[in-house]
């Protein structure tokens, strides 16, 4: 039931960043329950544009939090040379003042 009606609505508020660190732990939940296969396809594209983001910095550290579940799903090189690497270390950059 997860996958089929709650996920991809999930993932389609994804695109509202201020509501991202409320929509990651159920989504990151939900993708644990996932093969690894159906991570990569269905819910790693959805997710990779909140890696750009920096604000609101929950939704960084919501992230960051669960880079574990991310690495259990992905492959070595998607999770270490791949997009998401870069993604992640863009969103960890700020300004120090």
């Amino acid at each position: 039931m997860n996958r089929l009606k709650i996920l991809p609505t999930l993932l389609e508020l994804t695109v509202q960043s201020n509501l991202i660190p409320f929509l990651l732990p159920p989504l990151l939940y939900i993708a644990t329950q996932l093969p690894d296969k159906e991570f990569m396809r269905d819910v790693l594209p959805n997710l990779k544009p909140i890696f750009t983001i920096k604000e609101p910095v929950q939704a960084v550290v919501g992230l960051l939090d669960n880079l574990q579940v991310f690495k259990e799903k992905c492959n070595d090189a998607v999770f270490r040379e791949g997009e998401f690497s870069i993604s992640l270390s863009r969103s960890m950059e700020g300004e120090c003042s």
